[in-house]
C-alpha cells in the first residue's frame, strides 16, 4: 500500500508492513475479537504508522553552531549485521554520499548486542 512511514529507512516499510500482516493474522484467528473503529482521540492504524518515531534510530539532527549555520548530524544503531547495513544504506542515501561532494558527514552510531 502507499501509507506513510514516520520511521525513515527501506527497511522499516518492511517492518511496518510485517507487523501489519502478524497483527491482522493473530486478529482474524482470535474468535468473537472485533476490531475496534477509530476515534477522534484513537489514529488509524495508518495515522500511527505515519506518527511513529523512534529516537536515535535513523535519526537526523540539525545541530546549531556557527552564528545560525547548522551540522545535520545523522543517528542510528543496530544490533545485527543486516539491521547495520541497513542503516547504512538509509546513512548513505541520506547524507549525499554519493553526490560526488566532499565534505564531513557525520554519524552517531550505537551498537547493541
Amino acid at each position: 500500500n502507499d501509507w506513510k512511514i514516520g520511521l525513515p529507512g527501506d527497511h522499516q516499510r518492511i517492518n511496518a508492513e510485517l507487523a501489519v500482516a502478524l497483527c491482522n493474522a493473530l486478529t482474524n484467528n482470535i474468535q468473537g475479537f472485533s476490531r475496534p473503529t477509530p476515534s477522534p482521540t484513537q489514529p488509524s492504524l495508518e495515522e500511527a504508522l505515519e506518527q511513529a518515531f523512534w529516537p536515535g534510530r535513523c535519526q537526523s539532527v540539525a545541530v546549531p553552531y556557527n552564528a545560525g549555520r547548522t551540522i545535520n548530524v545523522r543517528c542510528d544503531g543496530a544490533h545485527t549485521a543486516q539491521s547495520l547495513a541497513s542503516g547504512l544504506e538509509w546513512f548513505r542515501a541520506v547524507s549525499g554520499h554519493d553526490d560526488g561532494l566532499r565534505r564531513p558527514r557525520f554519524l552517531v552510531f550505537n551498537c547493541s548486542h
